[in-house]
């Protein structure tokens, strides 16, 4: 009984998690590169630690950033 109670909680688990196509992230460093008012690129900086999250909505198409400052 036991584990056909398990089961069922698992099956429910892995289907909801199955139909949110949402992938999150967590950076670790990254480099950055700015813009300038010309609208110019400069170029890459050195990798610098972070801890942003990153969340890909795959239903959406849209990123969205989190995160503070760069450590």
């Amino acid at each position: 009984m036991k584990n056909t109670i398990f089961l069922v909680v698992f099956i429910s688990f892995a289907i909801s998690a199955m139909s949110q196509n949402i992938a999150k992230f967590r950076t670790q460093e990254i480099p950055i590169k700015l813009l300038d008012y010309n609208g110019n690129w400069g170029e890459w900086g050195d990798w610098e630690k972070s801890s942003f999250l990153i969340i890909h909505n795959l239903d959406d198409e849209r990123i969205t950033i989190y995160g503070g400052h760069l450590e």
